[in-house]
């Protein structure tokens, strides 16, 4: 199990093979994908599978198991990336709920913060506990930033484009994780509002651009399985992974094979950052730009049968990770 997908996967095909409860069935079977990778002392792609998937307070126990586990092998960067990965996750949720609805918001973001500082003080890092304490301890009195000053006085262009995407992500972060999103919406909170609206009508062109049935076909094999939502998220995670890994593969769908390798090829909060960025700095939504999708993909319907001819590396490395 080597991919997010993989790990996915697995966990499905045992909760619909068990006779317990689903909540249960999944708490073991994650249980196993851990002991697993722990055995061979690298996490990473479980933390990943983790920061995608385990969201909400139903994945709460699969996040007590995983946060053990990297206390046990004393891996205080894995524990970092998934509790930043978490607590961001939450907080970008929380943003976007209306008033009413953001108590149980708070109280799961919340609960994260808890988990995270906890497990950083037994780890014998009281300073960066201290530090997690006092990021929530911000978070929860509400208080708003004060609005960002426009200090990137740059006209967003293609170039810019592919600059804020690519120059928002930090050496250890995943590109499309939600530390990137936020990373990102940092960047465009620096930029006037038009062009914040400039950024988000080339993302609406890129996703469009990616909008064909030759690459639902290369999603629909590397996720096994991807419904319409699922292709949305996917060319959402596609732009994410920059200008050079889209525009491969855009034009040669095959070529996903490349880039697949332990991630979870869905960022929906790509969709959703411009109207974050602008409404953080003006104080009132964005005005509504033009459908995120085209009526029809571009090119040729196929079969599902037909999709391993059509994509024979990309249905290759599925497969190996399957068996492995």
């Amino acid at each position: 199990m080597s991919t997010v997908g993989d790990i996915g996967g697995y966990i499905f095909s045992e909760i619909i093979n068990s006779d317990e409860p689903i909540a249960i069935a999944s708490a073991n079977a994650f249980e196993r994908v851990v002991h697993l990778h722990a055995e061979s002392g690298d996490l990473s792609t479980v933390v990943e599978y983790a920061v995608d998937d385990c969201d909400g307070t139903s994945g709460d126990v699969h996040l007590r198991i995983l946060s053990a586990e990297l206390e046990k092998l004393g891996d205080v960067r894995g524990l970092h990336r998934l509790w930043k990965g978490i607590v961001a996750n939450r907080k970008e949720h929380y943003g976007r709920l209306k008033a009413r609805r953001k108590a149980l918001a708070l109280d799961a973001t919340m609960w994260a913060f808890g988990k995270y500082s906890e497990a950083l003080r037994r780890m014998g890092h009281p300073d960066a506990a201290a530090k997690v304490e006092e990021d929530a301890a911000a978070f929860a009195s509400g208080k708003k930033p004060r609005r960002v000053k426009t200090t990137d006085k740059r006209i967003v262009d293609e170039d810019v484009f592919w600059d804020l995407i690519e120059c928002s992500v930090e050496e250890d972060v995943s590109r499309g994780s939600a530390q990137h999103m936020l990373a990102l919406q940092a960047s465009l909170e620096k930029l006037g509002l038009r062009q914040i609206k400039r950024f988000d009508d080339i993302l609406r062109t890129k996703l469009d651009q990616a909008f064909s049935w030759a690459l639902w076909g290369a999603a629909t094999v590397a996720r096994h399985g991807c419904g319409d939502d699922g292709f949305l998220y996917f060319r959402g995670w596609l732009v994410a992974q920059g200008r050079t890994a889209f525009n491969r593969v855009v034009e040669n769908p095959d070529a996903l094979a490349d880039v697949l390798e332990g991630q979870g090829l869905q960022c929906e909060s790509l969709l959703h950052v411009s109207d974050l960025a602008y409404e953080a700095k003006k104080g009132r939504p964005m005005p509504l730009g033009r459908p995120l999708q085209v009526d029809s993909p571009l090119g040729t319907p196929w079969e599902e049968h037909e999709l391993p001819q059509l994509f024979p590396r990309l249905s290759a490395l599925t497969e190996s990770h399957r068996e492995s």
